[in-house]
């Protein structure tokens, strides 16, 4: 599955832009920056210091063959090298510090930012590419915000500190090492454009054959049940060498900027001992100095790359931050409400819940619902049936505050939905998601998932009891510590089912969503589980089951079937055994339900 987006679409951020949004991030750590930039001064220092020393032990010793002059020199020299050593080495300790925190901070943020999107909005997206995004990108972005601020920050330190010494040195000498500055940045701003355009090339074509992976592995039964290794061989081959290409246009560009840098240097470099020595001839340098000056040249020109190179270094990590933005502008389908509303509120109360006048939009399509209206007394076990895309699923969504309606409103114990602070609706209403999920996780981490406190083994027992998962929990060797492995696949998919169940069943909540609980399940655990939610509305609970088997339907006490995104038909069981019959589900003013 390819990215949604192509290189045209996502526009790249300039390296101030990218500073503006994640400078922010760095809170804590601008001190551990500081001290690596000032660390990283200090060691320049010291090699220039050492660089001086140098032409001293070169006019000194060397020239008057005096190994008497040779030793203190020496000494200092390699004293100033080991002070530079350990000047480097703490530079690069702190910058690494820095670095890594902030690339922790940034993908904790994404990836928090992730989880408040819609599920739908996810599952739109490729995974390979937004794990590309969280993981690689992150890395480029704090290059962009940490690494390079502190390396840029050197380099131009660098380039006046050597750049002093060597003027000292050779005034002549120093004008012919930076007049190549201007060439090498000139080179580099010519290629920028075209990185820029590699670069996005490469990280959509590195999303897709991520993604292309993760779809693979993840359905690797069904591949291998099909014999379509063949096809996901193929599909691998096109994705793999969209990759192989971008890499080597990458590559083929950034190979010709070394050598024509080095070209510069070069020349520079031969100009250099050319003038140098009519220099020694006329006394006005010496050799020690030509050497000295020769030293500062090897120091200076890796800075002046590194700056004439930060627009490239920009160009490609932009691309990167622009991706990560694009994730980080995305706006959650619901929000928290503006103002929170402190009336303290009791899970476990009897409240009613209260659909009124409810329509869902979807672009381009027909209207997921379209003006349902429900009141639902709370002790109601309500069975919600209806073909698919009659709305269901949809309306199992608005309860959880997955999206929101369009039009008319949600309430629960008398306020709206959008009201409540996201996870206090989320401690109230417990939802049962058809497709079990697990992670790779002991089983006890599983069933507790989610639950403020470990409710305890004995909760858990009973849970399982009513949920069916009991017995084969009791056959394990490990118990409730045995590994589920990825996505639960060391269970059966009736056994992740009861799983799922069970963790359902340890919340506490005024109201249980439910979407095809039975499915997996044998006809006897299925009754059983039928009987645990009868018990639950008796409790005063209000319990919404999604379900296909008609047979359950004799069970509830309310019956409503969806077509169309609307209320086809609502039955009112005559045997009910909670609530009475007119108390249950009562119409509202404006709704399509004749209840």
């Amino acid at each position: 599955m390819a990215s949604d987006e192509s290189p045209e679409e996502l526009p790249r951020l300039s390296w101030p832009q990218v500073f503006r949004r994640f400078w922010p991030l760095t809170e804590g750590r601008r001190l551990a920056m500081a001290g690596a930039l000032l660390a990283f001064t200090l060691a320049v220092v010291a090699d220039a210091i050492g660089i001086e020393l140098l032409a001293d032990l070169i006019d000194g010793a060397v020239e008057d063959a005096d190994l008497e002059q040779f030793w203190g020199p020496a000494g200092i020299w390699a004293g100033v090298t080991l002070v530079a050593a350990v000047l480097t080495y703490l530079g690069s300790v702190l910058t690494a510090s820095a670095a890594e925190r902030f690339s922790r901070r940034l993908r904790a943020q994404t990836h928090d930012h992730l989880l408040t999107l819609a599920p739908e909005e996810l599952d739109r997206r490729a995974l390979g590419d937004v794990l590309s995004r969280v993981v690689d990108d992150t890395e480029d972005v704090e290059h962009l915000t940490v690494t390079g601020v502190i390396d840029a920050a050197g380099s131009v330190i660098a380039v006046v500190i050597f750049g002093v010494a060597a003027w000292r040195q050779s005034w002549m000498l120093a004008l012919v090492v930076l007049a190549a500055a201007p060439v090498v940045w000139l080179l580099n701003g010519w290629l920028t454009g075209r990185t820029h355009r590699l670069s996005m090339s490469t990280r959509v074509a590195h999303g897709e054959l991520t993604s292309a992976l993760e779809q693979s592995l993840t359905n690797s039964a069904l591949v291998q049940a099909y014999n379509a290794r063949p096809a996901e061989r193929r599909r691998l081959a096109t994705v793999s060498g969209r990759l192989m290409t971008a890499r080597l246009r990458q590559t083929r560009l950034a190979s010709v900027q070394g050598p024509l840098t080095e070209l510069v240097e070069t020349a520079g470099l031969l100009a250099v001992i050319g003038i140098g020595v009519v220099d020694i001839a006329t006394g006005d340098l010496t050799v020690g100095g030509l050497l000295a000056f020769t030293a500062y040249l090897t120091f200076l020109y890796p800075p002046i790359t590194a700056l004439g190179q930060l627009g490239l270094t920009a160009s490609q990590f932009g691309t990167s931050a622009a991706r990560l933005v694009e994730l980080l502008e995305l706006r959650p389908a619901v929000l928290e409400p503006p103002v929170v509303d402190l009336r303290p509120y009791d899970p476990l109360q009897r409240a009613d819940l209260v659909i009124q006048g409810v329509t869902v939009c979807s672009p381009g399509r027909p209207n997921r619902l379209s003006n349902v209206s429900l009141r639902i007394r709370p002790g109601a076990l309500v069975m919600v049936t209806g073909p698919s895309g009659a709305g269901k699923s949809t309306l199992m969504e608005l309860l959880v505050r997955f999206r929101d309606p369009d039009h008319g409103r949600v309430l629960l114990a008398g306020r709206d939905l959008r009201d409540y602070p996201l996870h206090e609706l989320r401690r109230q209403v417990t939802w049962l998601p058809q497709e079990p999920f697990m992670f790779d996780e002991t089983l006890r981490e599983n069933i507790t998932y989610g639950t403020p406190e470990d409710p305890g083994t004995g909760a858990i027992t009973l849970a399982a009891q009513d949920s069916g998962a009991a017995e084969f929990l009791e056959r394990l060797p490990n118990g409730l510590a045995t590994q589920v492995g990825q996505r639960g696949r060391a269970l059966s998919g009736g056994q992740r089912q009861r799983v799922a169940l069970t963790r359902a069943l340890l919340r506490q909540g005024s109201v249980l969503v439910l979407d095809e609980p039975t499915t997996g399940l044998d006809p006897r655990t299925a009754q059983n589980l039928i009987g645990t939610l009868r018990e639950l509305a008796d409790e005063g609970r209000t319990v919404l089951l999604v379900t296909h088997d008609l047979a359950l339907t004799r069970h509830a006490d309310q019956v409503i079937e969806l077509s169309g995104g609307r209320v086809r038909r609502t039955t009112l069981l005559p045997d009910s055994p909670t609530v009475p019959i007119p108390q249950l589900v009562q119409p509202v003013p404006g709704g399509n339900a004749s209840l």
